[in-house]
């Protein structure tokens, strides 16, 4: 997704985002040992996300991207 195609707050450079699903292989609550960028995580049910941080995603991509993820026959979905 390209930052610039969605109400993002304004950015000075520009943003194309990549969404890839993957499957869990391990406890949710674990993180892994050699994971330096975060510090915290967890899985949210779509309809009740934590406050996001609005310059890097939006509840509505949020949305997107859960629904191609439950349906295997939707279509990519690029700007």
């Amino acid at each position: 997704m390209n930052k610039d195609h969605h109400p993002h707050p304004p950015d000075p450079w520009g943003v194309c985002k990549l969404f890839v699903h993957c499957e869990l292989t391990g406890p949710e609550d674990t993180p892994h040992p050699a994971n330096l960028e975060t510090t915290a995580s967890g899985f949210f049910p779509v309809h009740a996300l934590p406050a996001l941080s609005l310059g890097r995603i939006l509840p509505e991509q949020v949305h997107l991207v859960a629904g191609l993820a439950i349906d295997p026959a939707s279509a990519v979905s690029c700007d």
